[in-house]
C-alpha cells in the first residue's frame, strides 16, 4: 500500500528522535470500567475509548476496556498510540481531521507479528460511512477542514452519534489521500505533513495545500465512496468475529460444540441471525449463515483451515481459521462480568 511508504519515513524519524531530558515520562493507564476512565480524565474524554494528552503538568495515554470489548480496545489503544507517534515524530501541530484520520487508518492496521498491514476498509467503516451520506450527516469539507480541537471535543462531548460520524468521515477522507481513492493524493498528503513536520503554519500549509481545491476534493471523494469495498483481511476478521458471537449465542441455550461441522450445520439449520446496533447503524448478520464459515470465494473451508483448538480456563474452545498460508485467525473468550466475550487474535499461520 502506498501508505507503508509514508509510515516507513516517518518511523525512521521517530527512530532518531530523542526527547529532551526535562520531557515528562508518559505513562500509560487502563481501566477496567469506563467511569474510572472518566473520572480519571475529568471528563474530557467523554464518548470517547481512549485519549493520548500531552500537557506540561499532567500528560498520559488511558483507555477502558467496560463495554468495548477487546478487539475494540486494542484498536484503541493502536489508535492513541498512533497519536504519540504522530506528536513526536510528525509535528506537534497536526490538525484534527488529520491527526485523527492518520490514528484511524492505523488503528485499523492488522499487526501480524512481523509488519502491518495498512489500508484496511473495514465493513463497519462503510456501514458508518453509506448511512452518513445517505442520511447526508457528512460536514462539509470546507467546514471540517478548518475544524478546531476545542469543536471536535464539544462535539463529541455533546452527541455520540455527532462523533461517530467525525471520526469515520477523517478516516474516509485520509484512507481517500493515502490509499485507494485521489490520483495525487499520497504525493499531497506527504508533502502537506513534511510542511507540518518542518514547522510551517498549519493555517496557511492548509490554504496551500486544499483552499484551491475543497469543491473537487468533495466531488471526488463523493464518488469513490460511493463504489468503496471492504478488504479481504478486514472482511474475514468480521467473519471470524461472527463465528465467535454465534458460538457465545448458543452457548445461552445451552449449545456448546466441539466439532466443526456440527457447529456450522446447527448454525445453518436453525438459521440463526444475528442483530446488532451501532449508534444510529442497525444491521444483521447474512441470510446466508455458511459465508461465514467460507473463504471470500466461497468455498467452504476445510477441517484442516477451520477447527476447534482447546485452550485451558476458558468458556469456550478457541476457534482457530487458516486464512491464509501466511496468517491465521483465532478468537479466543472469556469470562466476562455479564457474559462470555472474546477477541479475534492475528497470528502467523502455524502457531
Amino acid at each position: 500500500h502506498r501508505m507503508d511508504v509514508m509510515y516507513e519515513e516517518y518511523e525512521k524519524r521517530l527512530k532518531d528522535f530523542r526527547p529532551p531530558q526535562s520531557a515528562p515520562a508518559l505513562p500509560a493507564y487502563l481501566f477496567t470500567r469506563e467511569d474510572d476512565y472518566l473520572a480519571f480524565t475529568e471528563n474530557r474524554a467523554v464518548h470517547t475509548g481512549g485519549i493520548f494528552v500531552v500537557e506540561p503538568d499532567r500528560s498520559y495515554l488511558a483507555a477502558f476496556l467496560d463495554g468495548q470489548g477487546r478487539d475494540q480496545l486494542r484498536r484503541t489503544l493502536q489508535h492513541e498510540a498512533f497519536h504519540q507517534f504522530a506528536f513526536n515524530a510528525i509535528s506537534h501541530d497536526l490538525p484534527i481531521w488529520m491527526n485523527e484520520g492518520l490514528a484511524q487508518v492505523f488503528e485499523e492496521g492488522i499487526w501480524t507479528g512481523q509488519t502491518f498491514l495498512l489500508g484496511q476498509v473495514p465493513p463497519r467503516r462503510i456501514r458508518q460511512l453509506r448511512a452518513d451520506i445517505q442520511h447526508r450527516t457528512l460536514v462539509d469539507f470546507k467546514t471540517f477542514l478548518s475544524i478546531t480541537p476545542q469543536e471536535w471535543s464539544a462535539n463529541l462531548t455533546a452527541d455520540a452519534n455527532k462523533g461517530a460520524t467525525y471520526y469515520n468521515q477523517a478516516w474516509a477522507m485520509v484512507h481517500f489521500l493515502g490509499e485507494t481513492g485521489h490520483p495525487d493524493g499520497v504525493a499531497l498528503l506527504t508533502h502537506y505533513l513534511n510542511q507540518l513536520h518542518s514547522g510551517q503554519d498549519p493555517q496557511a500549509v492548509l490554504q496551500q495545500n486544499f483552499a484551491n481545491n475543497i469543491p473537487e476534493f468533495q466531488d471526488q471523494f463523493a464518488d469513490w465512496a460511493a463504489t468503496l469495498q471492504p478488504t479481504p483481511e478486514a472482511t474475514a476478521i468480521e467473519h471470524q468475529d461472527t463465528l465467535g458471537d454465534f458460538l457465545v449465542a448458543l452457548a445461552k441455550h445451552n449449545m456448546h460444540f466441539t466439532d466443526m461441522a456440527h457447529f456450522r450445520n446447527t448454525v445453518i439449520a436453525d438459521h440463526v441471525k444475528l442483530r446488532y446496533t451501532r449508534g444510529t447503524i442497525q444491521w444483521s448478520t447474512s441470510d446466508t449463515p455458511q459465508i461465514y464459515f467460507a473463504n471470500l470465494t466461497g468455498q467452504l473451508y476445510s477441517p484442516d483451515e477451520l477447527f476447534f483448538q482447546p485452550s485451558p480456563d476458558t468458556p469456550l474452545l478457541d476457534i482457530v481459521c487458516r486464512t491464509t498460508s501466511r496468517v491465521q485467525l483465532r478468537t479466543h473468550f472469556y469470562h466476562g462480568d455479564k457474559q462470555i466475550e472474546h477477541e479475534v487474535l492475528i497470528e502467523p499461520s502455524g502457531n
